[in-house]
């Protein structure tokens, strides 16, 4: 019973997540589309907020948040429903982030009304490597 939880719960999401980042950077266009769609009038980089892998994970989200609603509901122990309480109110934070994330990398066309800056004003990470 074990085993079959654990081929559920852990197996098969780490299995498909490392299916799709094995497309990504497999170099087949065709497999990276489905990872990442290229978008017109977007970051190049945005796409990936937009892709399955991305998706995916926003769904397991949401049903995480379902079942430990549930849990509440169904548990008779505090602890525990505590527990769930807590994750049922702080896990849509995280989808949250995710929403956030693909608008901020959108162009500044006006697709989030939150927006202040233009994509060309925001902060970029420098990769070049530091001198002595």
């Amino acid at each position: 019973m074990i085993t079959k939880k654990i081929v559920i719960y852990v197996a098969v999401p780490v299995g498909v997540s490392l299916v799709l980042i094995a497309a990504y950077f497999s170099g087949v266009d065709w497999l990276q589309q489905i990872v990442s769609p290229r978008m017109p009038r977007m970051h190049p980089n945005a796409g990936r907020e937009f892709g399955l892998l991305e998706n995916l994970q926003n769904m397991c989200l949401l049903v995480m948040v379902g079942t430990a609603a549930w849990g509440v509901k169904r548990k008779a122990l505090k602890a525990e429903k505590a527990a769930l309480a807590l994750i049922t109110v702080f896990a849509p934070f995280v989808l949250l982030r995710s929403s956030i994330t693909a608008c901020t990398t959108t162009s500044s066309s006006g697709a989030c009304p939150w927006r202040r800056r233009p994509a060309s004003e925001t902060s970029t990470i420098s990769m070049t490597p530091l001198t002595s």
